[in-house]
């Protein structure tokens, strides 16, 4: 075959492929449009469908306005105002302490024992020293006794003496008795009449004499008493009930007049002293003046004491925006002096209260009521705090516009707002739906 013959033929092939891949383009085409229009055909159709609103859940409860307490809550420091430190006015070794610090003693334990050999020896001084005045005082009183009973003697002495010059005199002036005799006579009466002075003068002093040595004796007494006192204050006591705050000396120092020895605080006079604030303490001042009680409760250690206001500081302290209340304790355990009590205070009664949840008051002291499934916001008063019966924490707020079967919104809602839709639950309900959930 010759080669013009060959090329003719493939270019006769070549026209035929090119003609067959032309009529297969237009064939794909048509077969995936005529899918699309079935497909278009065939599909489901897109019903528009209109718009809910939603209803958001809330925890609602039945208004029901009351009469009640609110509870303020403080924090208050026990103390006491009988707090001694003990202390000694004499020298003596410690001989034995027998309470430390924190234990609790009671009035007239003994505490502390001194040693007591130098202050034994002391009093037998002492009361050696009183014996001899007494005996000496008995022998001035039997001394002024007997010149009393000489005293008539001397008395007749003297006048038989002064008789006897009297006779030598007017046997002189006769002529009958000589100088000698009468000089002798006047000599005799003389020394008669200067010891008669002389025995009065001792009469006249005896009482004098029996006074100092009454002093004397009654100083002597006042040693021994001394030395008495001295020596019972080796023993230590407890001048009151209470507990022991602080222990200053041991066994074998030796202390000297008016070094402490140890701090006691007493427990009957233990009061609970918080800071309450300038409003509260006013309305509380006012409560007092009319002689009413204001009760209040403290937790110590899982326990619960009673305690009474009983006075209010009469001024504010610097730096302190409150005042001062002083409460005593009516029963319970006796917390520790320093402690500090989480306490409950009663206030007084207020009327036509409702107690909500916390979470129930929204920002500006405002609630939500539940008025045909949509929210009405209202405003309110806090008047206080509330501890219900089961320790749950309250609020107490008054409104007016609130009256009582309302309905009212206990639950703290994001999205809160007058006139939004919401699907009120009952607080039981609502809890078991959140331990669903």
């Amino acid at each position: 075959m010759s080669l013009s013959a060959q090329v003719s033929r493939i270019s006769g092939v070549t026209r035929a492929w090119v003609s067959r891949w032309h009529l297969t383009g237009p064939v794909i085409l048509v077969v995936f449009v005529g899918l699309a229009v079935l497909l278009f055909m065939t599909g489901p159709k897109n019903t528009p469908q209109g718009r809910t609103e939603k209803a958001w859940p809330v925890s609602v409860m039945v208004a029901s306005p009351t009469s009640l307490s609110p509870n303020l809550q403080v924090f208050g420091k026990v103390q006491t105002d009988q707090i001694a430190s003990i202390k000694t006015s004499i020298t003596a070794p410690v001989a034995e302490v027998l309470h430390r610090e924190g234990d609790k003693v009671e009035k007239g334990d003994l505490l502390m024992r001194l040693e007591d050999s130098e202050l034994a020896l002391a009093v037998r001084v002492a009361k050696a020293e009183s014996r001899n005045r007494e005996a000496s005082l008995m022998s001035i009183e039997n001394d002024y006794n007997l010149t009393k009973a000489l005293t008539v003697h001397e008395q007749s002495l003297n006048n038989i003496a002064q008789q006897h010059l009297k006779r030598q005199l007017n046997l002189y002036k006769q002529g009958m008795a000589s100088n000698a005799l009468v000089d002798e006579a006047r000599r005799v009466a003389s020394e008669s009449t200067i010891k008669m002075e002389r025995h009065m003068a001792l009469l006249a002093d005896f009482p004098n004499q029996i006074e100092r040595r009454q002093a004397e004796l009654e100083e002597s007494m006042a040693r021994l008493e001394k030395s008495q006192l001295d020596l019972a204050q080796t023993n230590i006591t407890a001048p009151f009930s209470g507990r022991i705050l602080a222990t200053f000396v041991s066994e074998g120092d030796r202390v000297v007049a008016g070094i402490p020895l140890l701090k006691i605080a007493g427990s009957e006079h233990l009061e609970v002293r918080a800071a309450l604030p300038l409003g509260s303490g006013t309305l509380l001042r006012k409560v007092l003046a009319t002689g009413e009680e204001v009760l209040a409760t403290g937790a110590v250690d899982g326990g619960v004491i009673s305690l009474r206001l009983e006075r209010l500081a009469s001024s504010l302290k610097q730096g302190q925006s409150g005042v001062d209340g002083f409460f005593s304790l009516r029963s319970g355990d006796q917390p520790e002096l320093g402690r500090v009590i989480n306490m409950n205070i009663s206030m007084p009664l207020e009327s036509k209260v409702l107690p909500l949840p916390i979470q129930a008051l929204y920002e500006g002291n405002g609630i939500y009521r539940v008025n045909n499934g949509r929210l009405e916001h209202l405003h309110v008063d806090v008047v206080g705090d509330y501890i219900d019966a089961g320790g749950i924490q309250r609020v107490l707020v008054r409104c007016g516009e609130v009256n009582p079967g309302d309905t009212l919104v206990t639950t703290q809602l994001p999205r809160a707002i007058t006139g939004l839709l919401v699907d009120p639950i009952e607080a039981d309900a609502m809890m078991k739906l959140q331990v669903m959930n």
